[in-house]
């Protein structure tokens, strides 16, 4: 809806925003209590669930007498320990003493036993009651789990018991006319220390049963109570992240975001809308930007995609660029003139340029060997073409395959003659006509030319060789493996190098283009292989001197 009068649009937008803001804060403000009240809620529920499992725990351990399992269970061992203890001391003591009771009635003939019996009858009465009195004594020290209180009276009775052993032996109640006397003294005190130790291995039996029984009634105590523990812990955490939650919505419903007007409409002229400025302002700052990424692409960009690049880095004449012919190229295309590939006709012609500057410089017949910086640089490609191009001016051409690692042109011509036998058996060759292409392949694996050869024979074979053709093509190999391809470079009357476009000069490149400068005129220049930008002009390219 338009309105001309300018304060009733003010107003109207004004009105429109402070009821915005007051419906906005409204529904934030029944958000927030809507929020507390349910998380409210929720924590009286953890609440509750806390404190029944806490109250379950603490009727548990009322209902059964715990008060602290793993004190009462330290206490229980400890007792049990010292109960063990004491019957191992106490069955020792009541198997020593019968074998020494024994040994001493071994000593004793029949009449002396029935002498001694009948004499100290009514002194073995008092010994009996006491030997009865110390009895009870005993069993209640140790179920009292051996209470000071109880020695006391023990060691009063035991005092007594010595005292009334002593009666016995001092009225000569043996046979006058023997000595035995101190034995007899010493079974009385022997009989008496085993019946206690005898009573006392009965009592700590007892006692240890029943301290195991009390043991064994602590393991389903332990398991209840692990139970209600693990329910408790639970429970408090969930009821602690329930408190954190409702602490948090409390704060945030404390200081609630608010809307304000940052600037009230007023009455004035209509302005002008700047939207096409904003556009055309960001198309500038677009482009702009697009056009300094571009430069820093260019100037960080150290890759040779050009003859005069290679001719500027490399201080070495190019002579020529061929274009990329891509996947799946067969040599044959190159041979059938009558294709209409607009591509295949280019690469026609550049490779007829390159050999027009072969030609130009080095008379026939002439020793050509073809090498590169790297591996996989078009080489091959390059010495069928150059053979093509030789052969459709007349030229007798031979192609020698140099490189033994990766013989290329050998498998890509079987049925050759061999390099090695020419060299070794002398194999002779027949005169090639003119116009016509032969190949002699190797055999491959780990040697260089000298090592077939030595030098006298190679340079016969090879003078032999220009009586027979006008151009020799040497697959040199790459500088990779530099001595096999300085051994090739060495017999040649001219080196080539291939140079893939899109690459870049190494810092391990340097050294290998320094070696193919100081040949002596030896190098006849650079071909760039794989162009993606294709020139106008081709042909010879030098470095190029500023003024």
């Amino acid at each position: 809806m338009l309105s001309t009068s300018r304060t009733m649009a003010a107003f109207v937008i004004n009105t429109l925003s402070s009821e915005f803001i007051k419906m906005y804060s409204a529904r934030l403000s029944d958000t927030y209590n809507r929020t507390i009240s349910f998380l409210a809620d929720f924590l009286e529920q953890k609440r509750m669930a806390l404190r029944v499992q806490m109250n379950g725990l603490r009727d548990y351990k009322i209902r059964n007498r715990v008060l602290n399992l793993d004190e009462q269970a330290k206490s229980l061992y400890g007792q049990m320990a010292e109960f063990e203890l004491r019957r191992e001391v106490a069955k020792k003591d009541v198997i020593a003493y019968g074998v020494a009771i024994r040994n001493i009635d071994n000593k004793f003939s029949t009449n002396d036993r029935k002498y001694f019996e009948s004499a100290v009858s009514g002194i073995n009465q008092s010994i009996v009651t006491t030997k009865q009195r110390l009895r009870a004594l005993n069993e209640a020290y140790v179920k009292s789990n051996f209470d000071p209180k109880y020695k006391a009276g023990l060691d009063s009775i035991q005092t007594k018991l010595s005292a009334q052993i002593n009666e016995s032996t001092d009225r000569y109640v043996y046979s006058p006319l023997s000595l035995k006397e101190n034995l007899v003294t010493q079974k009385l005190t022997m009989e008496v220390e085993r019946d206690l130790a005898a009573n006392s291995l009965a009592t700590i039996e007892a006692e240890l049963k029943t301290l195991n029984n009390k043991f064994d009634g602590l393991v389903p105590n332990e398991a209840r109570v692990q139970e209600f523990e693990t329910a408790i812990d639970i429970a408090g955490r969930e009821y602690m992240e329930a408190l954190q939650k409702y602490n948090d919505a409390r704060l945030a419903s404390s200081f609630p975001a608010t809307l304000k007007i940052a600037e009230k409409a007023l009455p004035g002229v209509i302005q002008p809308s700047k939207k096409i400025v904003l556009v055309i302002l960001s198309g500038v700052i677009s482009f702009a930007f697009c056009l300094f990424i571009l430069f820093i692409l260019y100037f960080f960009d150290s890759s040779i995609r050009y003859p005069q690049q290679l001719a500027n880095a490399t201080d070495r004449p190019v002579l020529g660029f061929v274009n990329q012919l891509g996947g799946g190229f067969r040599i044959s295309e190159l041979q059938n003139e009558h294709t209409s590939e607009g591509k295949i006709e280019l690469f026609r012609n550049l490779i007829r340029s390159i050999r027009f500057e072969l030609d130009n410089e080095f008379p026939d017949p002439k020793i050509l060997s073809i090498t590169s910086l790297s591996e996989g640089s078009g080489k091959t490609l390059l010495i069928l073409s150059l053979a093509w191009a030789f052969s459709k001016i007349n030229k007798r051409v031979l192609i020698i395959d140099g490189n033994f690692n990766a013989a290329d042109i050998t498998k890509l011509n079987t049925g050759s003659r061999y390099l090695e036998d020419y060299l070794t058996k002398g194999d002779a060759t027949t005169t090639a006509a003119h116009g016509s292409i032969s190949i002699l392949a190797n055999k491959g694996g780990d040697v260089s030319l000298l090592e077939l050869a030595d030098e006298a024979r190679i340079k016969e074979a090879l003078a032999t060789l220009k009586t027979q053709y006008d151009t020799i093509l040497v697959d040199a190999g790459s500088l990779v493996s530099m001595n096999k391809a300085k051994e090739w470079i060495t017999f040649s009357d001219a080196v080539v190098a291939v140079f893939e476009s899109g690459h870049s000069i190494s810092y391990e490149d340097r050294s290998k283009i320094e070696y193919l400068k100081g040949l002596n005129g030896k190098m006849a220049g650079w071909v760039l292989t794989g162009a993606q930008d294709i020139l106008k002009q081709s042909g010879r390219v030098s470095k190029q001197v500023a003024e």
